[in-house]
């Protein structure tokens, strides 16, 4: 692969990269099936792009729940990987 196709893959999609989706009060666990609303503008761009990408998302803990745009150091940064079923 010469340099020019190397730079034309640099914004490619990577299957191993899912939207974030961080969660208020609320801790997830494997295998675990829970029903979740959402009411964040981001969330639901982030349940979108899963939706066209194979469904997964990964999920965190919120550190302050009274946050509402939360940022790198607001959640924690351990989660699940979870697939959307509806």
């Amino acid at each position: 692969m010469n340099n020019k196709e190397k730079n034309s893959n640099k914004y490619t999609t990577n299957k191993n990269v899912f939207p974030l989706i961080p969660l208020r009060n609320l801790v997830p666990f494997p295998h675990v099936e829970i029903n979740l609303t959402f009411g964040r503008p981001k969330t639901s761009m982030a349940i979108n792009v899963a939706y066209q990408n194979g469904k997964k998302v990964v999920l965190v803990a919120q550190r302050d729940p009274r946050t509402e745009d939360p940022k790198w150091n607001d959640y924690y940064h351990t989660g699940v990987l979870c697939e959307i079923e509806q």
